[in-house]
């Protein structure tokens, strides 16, 4: 709106000044003012210059975060972002900044009075840059300053190479690398890097550098006097003179040490040590110990001339040497050594004495008698080894002289001698040696002397507990335990125990010889019972009990039991009773004949005939001296007519031969049959059920020759066959109980079933079991339909419920050339016909060829117990279609199904097919057409397993198009929210930028499938969002309108999530990835990624937040002008 004439009024004068339209000019439509500007563009738009040198007053600004703009250079401009903040802007960002708290160069919150920033310490330039012009140079400028940056403090001068560096504690001076010691010097020069003079004077008394001439660096610290070291004032303790002598203490200058002493220690004027170094092999090096009456009054020297060391005492002659080391480590006490590690000598006292305390306790000496190890305190002589815990005590000899040994392993006590006879210890008493233990050598001639020997004068006895004795050996060589006078006829006399010298009769016994024809023996015997022998008579062995001989083994290895004399047979086991004697006996038999060589167990219960039963193992060839010809056959034999008669034969290779026939319970007609309740049960042989076979007979006839019966049996073509047979003509089929109860059973058909369900087959409850391809032989049963090909458009009843629930997964598969259709759905109902009642999860429908015959699924329901029809639509006329009952059909009444029954035929089986018909609606429902490319429907909700968890999609795997009746319900609940706050300055300017960048576009991917048809789309781009945000300062990432998503991706499309992968060749470091750990490179060929969106809703939120809070703004300032 333009206006010709303005008109203001003078508060102070009450004058009316008028201005027209081209000196001062108000838009009251966009309520902007011009001056000499007849077309503002802001709020006040002045053209010319404003002289402001008579100024009085305040310039007000209206709101927080209104600016001073240069308008030909938008990022230059000044303004108040924020109460108590003024800054000054230049190339877009904030140079100045002046606050409560103080002024700021280089950052917008200035923590001190004066706060200097750069955001780059790597530049060359400081944080703060003093110059000045060298006018005689030509005007060159050289800078100084100071550089406070992320690593320390820098002062830098003239010359850039030299620097005064500051850092976390440490200083370096002459450098401009960051210091890592508390002090770094650095100079060009390094012998001279810290110099001492004296004031006035030009010379140097001493400086510190280090000197890398020779590749090595070496510190140097040069003095041009001695140097000396001092403490507590002047006080001097260490000084090294110009000859490179070192003295200490009270050596300092000293006289009267020797002149090749290099280092000379003291303490006080009668306490010093030095050390005496010579470059003569000829002499000595040493250590001298020097008091009040000597300063050599002890030795420690090397001799150079005969690579000895020795310690002197009292003097330096040859006559004051204590201890000596030569070169090859032995040691001599008071002597030279010569042949030992260690040699000790002296005249007259203990080589060695150990003492406790002030206590001697014990000494080793050696005189010419002998070797001497003392003990003294009247005390035991005890030897330790060195063990797992601590000192064990292994040996103790007392003061009477009795020795103690203990060990753990390979006894305590070993004896070694070099006499041939071996060791052994002598037992006696005043000088008379009666018994002997040791090497049986030594004892006694003729045992070797690895032998144990035990040598008694008289009879040996063995006793425990004290002395009760147990064992004796007389001088005979009669043995007796238990038994302290043994049998003189015995070689072995034992007792079972023994009370005093009482001996009862429970006895062990083996003698030699009893004199009554008998040869050696051993006797048993008790106190109440008949002895019982186990003897030697003739070379046989005999067992007698009760005086009565049982067994007997005669020398060529025959035994006989029974009582009877010598076997004749390997085992000859007889018993005579009622004048038959029963037999038992094993034989091999010849009779010169190697081919009929037997081995054979008979068995007899009268011994009166010539015949008996038995088990032969008998040779099938003459050669058995080669593995090849080693073949043994088992035969069974029985007897008819006192004749041997051979019933079953196994040849070695496991062939079978029946001569006869088995019978349990009965007299058997084939070679096995069994009898129970009167009748044949079951037969193995030849019938007229074919081959070989075990057979059941249902007619109990005993030749499975009628019609009922079942087999096993293996056919001539190599299977096994199972059949079952039924001669009234009626299904046979095969069942499987446990427990009398029937689990599942295979019925005539090939069905496998369990004897349950709401279908039902042959007359029965019959669920199926076998079920993998959900596919049955077709026709006559209910767990699939027949094959129906061009039955017509239209809908066809599959499955029923007759009337109440059912759960079940079913599937379709259409065959017919061309077309190859499936789909896979899971059906419900659930007693009547509301959609709350029943639904349809298809879970696939896909691997079609062309076209697509099955249209729709649909269930059909009408009251509660009216049952359900479940519905198959076929959109096409040409098709091959049959339907399984897959599975999961776990309802009691269940899904049964229907061969493909047109809609408004009666399928048979329902509660109430006329009420549905008449009044029933579509109660589920599913479009296979719609998801013809493989894909999902659901007849009910979706949910997410977990509240506020999982996502529908993902950045790289994105939904193309949503339909839906309402829009998305985001949750708003305040109480779920915090930092609820309006928009800022940054964020309102930011609003301000993207409410331009709205635009039309149209989809590539879309105009290269479509072409000119590709529709255009209306909306925003996220990359200038992005650019937005970050030209007001404003991080994109903080704000969830803006999404910005990584992944890797191969040519072929497979994807890896950014979260588990690094591309192969990135620099990574340790820890990239903290849930695999380490390193994770993804594999040759992927490629990084990305993707921007916006959440359109949360932009237009913002973006309306920024007009509600501009107009409020409006508002305010519109409403003071009309005021």
């Amino acid at each position: 709106m333009a206006q010709t004439k303005v008109q203001l009024l003078q508060p102070d004068l009450g004058d009316v000044i008028d201005f027209d339209a081209s000196t001062l000019f108000v838009d009251g439509a966009d309520n902007r003012i011009g001056i000499r500007n007849t077309n503002p563009q802001y709020e006040l738009d002045v053209t010319g210059t404003i002289n402001a040198t008579n100024f009085r007053g305040n310039i007000s600004v209206g709101t927080i975060d209104d600016w001073i703009v240069h308008t030909g250079d938008t990022d230059t401009k000044i303004g108040f972002p924020a109460a108590d903040k003024f800054q000054v802007f230049a190339g877009g960002g904030p140079r100045t900044t002046v606050t409560s708290t103080g002024l700021g160069i280089g950052t917008d919150s200035p923590s001190q009075p004066l706060h200097l920033n750069r955001s780059s310490s790597g530049q060359a330039e400081f944080g703060m840059r003093l110059s000045y012009e060298n006018t005689a140079g030509g005007g060159t400028v050289t800078n100084c300053g100071v550089l406070v940056g992320s690593t320390g403090l820098k002062f830098k001068n003239y010359n850039s190479t030299r620097h005064f560096y500051f850092e976390t504690g440490n200083v370096a001076i002459g450098s401009n690398t960051v210091p890592t010691g508390t002090l770094e010097l650095s100079r060009t020069n390094s012998t001279d890097m810290l110099t001492f003079r004296e004031v006035g004077a030009n010379a140097l008394f001493a400086r510190i550098g280090y000197n890398s001439a020779s590749g090595t660096s070496i510190l140097d610290i040069r003095s041009e006097g001695h140097m000396r070291f001092l403490t507590g004032g002047n006080n001097q303790q260490l000084r090294i003179d110009n000859t490179g002598v070192i003295e200490t203490g009270t050596a300092i200058g000293a006289s009267g040490f020797d002149s090749n002493a290099r280092l000379r220690v003291g303490r006080a004027s009668d306490c010093n040590i030095a050390i005496r170094v010579t470059g003569n092999t000829t002499s000595h090096t040493g250590i001298y110990f020097g008091d009040s009456d000597s300063a050599s009054s002890g030795y420690i020297q090397y001799m150079h001339n005969g690579d000895y060391m020795r310690f002197m005492t009292n003097g330096a002659s040859a006559s004051d040497e204590r201890l000596r080391i030569d070169s090859s480590g032995k040691i001599g006490i008071s002597r030279t050594p010569t042949q030992h590690p260690l040699e000790i000598q002296h005249a007259s006292e203990p080589t060695v004495s150990l003492w406790r305390g002030s206590t001697k306790g014990s000494a080793l000496q050696a005189q010419s008698g002998g070797t001497y190890l003392y003990s003294y305190q009247n005390a035991p002589l005890i030897f330790s080894v060195n063990s797992a815990n601590g000192f064990t005590e292994r040996m103790k000899i007392d003061q009477n002289g009795v020795v103690t040994a203990t060990g753990t392993s390979d006894g305590v006590l070993q004896l070694d001698t070099s006499d041939s006879r071996g060791a052994f210890i002598r037992f006696g008493q005043g000088g008379s040696y009666h018994h002997m233990i040791g090497c049986a050598d030594g004892l006694v001639a003729g045992p070797d002397k690895e032998d144990l020997g035990l040598r008694a004068k008289d009879n040996m006895v063995f006793c425990t507990n004290g002395a009760n004795e147990v064992l004796r050996i007389t001088s005979a060589g009669t043995v007796g335990i238990n038994r302290s006078s043994p049998d003189s006829n015995s070689m072995l006399d034992v007792m079972s125990d023994k009370t005093g010298t009482t001996v009862n009769s429970n006895r062990v016994a083996l003698f030699r010889t009893n004199g009554g024809g008998r040869d050696a023996h051993i006797t048993l015997s008790n106190s109440s019972n008949t002895p019982v022998h186990i003897g030697q008579l003739s070379s046989n062995l005999y067992f007698t009990t009760n005086n009565e001989e049982r067994l007997r083994i005669k020398s060529d290895g025959y035994v006989a039991i029974g009582g009877y004399g010598d076997p004749n047979s390997i085992l000859d086991i007889r018993e005579n009773k009622d004048g038959a004697e029963t037999q038992i006996r094993l034989f091999n038999t010849d009779n010169g004949n190697t081919t009929t060589q037997t081995a054979a167990l008979y068995l007899s219960p009268d011994s009166r005939g010539t015949a008996a039963t038995g088990i032969r193992a008998i040779k099938e060839n003459a050669d058995f001296s080669t593995n090849a010809g080693r073949d043994i056959a088992l035969s069974l034999n029985t007897v008819q007519n006192n004749a041997q008669v051979e019933g079953l034969r196994i040849a070695s290779d496991g062939a079978a031969t029946f001569a006869g026939k088995v019978g349990l319970g009965v007299s058997p007609t084939y070679a096995f049959q069994q009898l129970r309740s009167g009748a044949v049960e079951w037969v193995i042989g030849s019938s007229n059920a074919g081959s070989v076979a075990l057979v059941f007979d249902g007619d109990a006839n005993g030749d499975a020759s009628g019609g009922d019966y079942s087999h096993i049996r293996h056919t001539t073509d190599g299977n096994m066959e199972y059949a079952a047979r039924n001669g009234s003509g009626n299904a046979a089929h095969h069942m499987f109980k446990t427990n009398t109860t029937e689990q599942f059973r295979i019925h005539d058909d090939g069905i496998v079933a369990q004897p349950f369900g709401p279908t039902q087959h042959n007359g029965g409850s019959a669920t199926a079991i076998i079920n993998t391809t959900g596919r049955f032989k077709v026709g006559g049963n209910q767990f699939q339909t027949n094959y129906k090909q061009n039955t017509g458009v239209g809908w066809y009843t599959i499955a029923i419920n007759s009337g109440g629930r059912a759960s079940g997964r079913i599937g379709i598969r259409e065959t017919y050339s061309s077309r190859h259709q499936a789909c896979v759905f899971y059906a419900a109902h659930h007693y009547g016909g509301s959609s709350n009642q029943n639904c349809i999860n298809t879970i696939f429908s896909s691997g079609r060829h062309s076209g697509n015959p099955i249209g729709a699924i649909r269930i059909k329901a009408y009251g509660t117990y009216d049952g359900a029809l479940l519905q198959v639509y076929l959109r096409d006329a040409s098709h091959g279609v049959t339907a399984y009952l897959l599975g999961d059909n776990m309802q009691d009444q269940g899904w049964v199904m229907k061969d493909w029954i047109a809609d408004g035929t009666d399928p048979g089986g329902m509660s109430n097919w006329s009420a549905i018909n008449s009044n029933g609606g579509v109660s589920a429902y599913s479009d296979m057409n719609e998801i013809q490319g493989g894909g999902a429907s659901f007849d009910g909700h979706v949910i997410p397993g977990r509240d506020d968890t999982v996502t529908l999609g993902r950045g790289s795997y994105r939904w193309d198009e949503i339909f839906c009746m309402n829009s998305s319900n985001t949750t708003s609940d305040e109480r779920l929210k915090q930092d609820i706050a309006s928009l800022t300055t940054a964020e309102m300017n930011a609003a301000k930028r993207m409410s331009a960048l709205f635009k039309t576009y149209r989809w590539k991917n879309r105009v290269a499938e479509k072409g000119d048809k590709a529709r255009t789309h209306t909306g925003i781009i996220a990359q200038q969002v992005k650019a937005a945000l970050e030209a007001e300062s404003l991080d994109p990432k903080k704000y969830s309108f803006y999404c910005f998503n990584e992944w890797y991706e191969d040519s072929e499309g497979t994807k890896l999530p950014i979260e588990t992968a690094t591309r192969e060749g990135d620099s990574v470091e340790e820890g990239t990835n903290a849930t695999l750990g380490g390193n994770i490179v993804v594999p040759t060929g992927f490629e990084k990624k990305s993707l921007y969106s916006i959440r359109i809703s949360e932009l237009l939120a913002f973006i309306a937040a920024y007009n509600e809070q501009r107009f409020a703004s409006i508002e305010s300032r519109l409403t003071a002008l009309e005021s």
